[in-house]
Formats: C-alpha cells, sequence, structure tokens
C-alpha cells in the first residue's frame, strides 16, 4: 500500500526545513567564529 501524496509532501516540506535550518545553522556559525574570536580580542585588551 502507497503511502498518500499529502504524506509525500510533508515529507518533502519537513526534509527541505530540515535542509534550510541546517544551512542557516552553518551560516551562522561561518559567522560567529570570527566575530567571536574580534569579541575575546577586544575584551582581552
Amino acid at each position: 500500500m502507497s503511502s498518500p501524496p499529502l504524506l509525500k509532501i510533508q515529507k518533502l516540506k519537513l526534509y527541505f526545513n530540515y535542509m534550510h535550518a541546517s544551512s542557516i545553522l552553518q551560516y551562522f556559525q561561518f559567522l560567529f567564529i570570527p566575530f567571536y574570536t574580534v569579541f575575546s580580542l577586544f575584551l582581552s585588551c
């Protein structure tokens, strides 16, 4: 028995949301590291 199309669409939406969230997290991490280093240097002065 095959799953209804609505379930497939929901799975696709969930998958795209997951991919989107992971890419945002990677981008945020990429931005966060230099800001954190600059901020820590600024605090240590």
